[in-house]
């Protein structure tokens, strides 16, 4: 590990900080997710807090109950994001890594949005049901719905202001 990295990641996962791990229950045993997650299946990602470190040996706990103790390497953790409320494109998360992923649009699908943004790209979960706007009434599925999400303009990021990564690829305003 580089001498900028280590320094980095001492001073970043200390006591305290969030952090994803993998998913360390018994595959048998739902009851550590249900309350949280109650119409998913197994996560492949826990939330846990960094209760101490030595080295790159991290002592970690749960935050689901039962709660477990667990010493992991370092680079067994994803810190997590700590935002409120509801991300809509993926791009603005501040720890783009898959477990924040996962976790962001399980939260939007758990919550009806079946569309997330991962800046210029739209992911559609497909919900196997309809699924109407209860403030609303309309249908996500309906055309109303899918002319916003068709005509939305992403917000221009650090990543990609630079360059255009792929001007080969050209924006089409049609449904893939």
């Amino acid at each position: 590990m580089s001498s900028k990295k280590a320094d980095l990641d001492q001073s970043f996962y200390k006591k305290g900080l969030m952090v994803w791990v993998v998913n360390p229950y018994p595959s048998e045993d739902d009851r550590h997710f249900k309350a949280h997650l109650p119409n998913s299946a197994r996560p492949m990602y826990v939330p846990a807090r960094v209760e101490s470190r030595q080295g790159d040996r991290v002592s970690i706990k749960t935050l689901w109950t039962p709660t477990m103790n667990l010493n992991k390497d370092l680079d067994k953790l994803h810190p997590m994001n700590q935002h409120t409320g509801t991300i809509d494109d993926l791009s603005r998360l501040g720890h783009l890594n898959g477990p924040s992923i996962l976790s962001t649009v399980q939260e939007r699908f758990g919550a009806g949005n079946i569309y997330t943004y991962a800046d210029r790209i739209l992911l559609a979960l497909n919900p196997y049901q309809t699924i109407t706007d209860e403030s609303t009434g309309e249908s996500l599925y309906g055309p109303d719905v899918m002319q916003r999400y068709r005509n939305r303009v992403p917000q221009k990021t650090l990543d990609s202001m630079p360059t255009n990564r792929w001007p080969w690829l050209r924006l089409q305003s049609r449904s893939r």
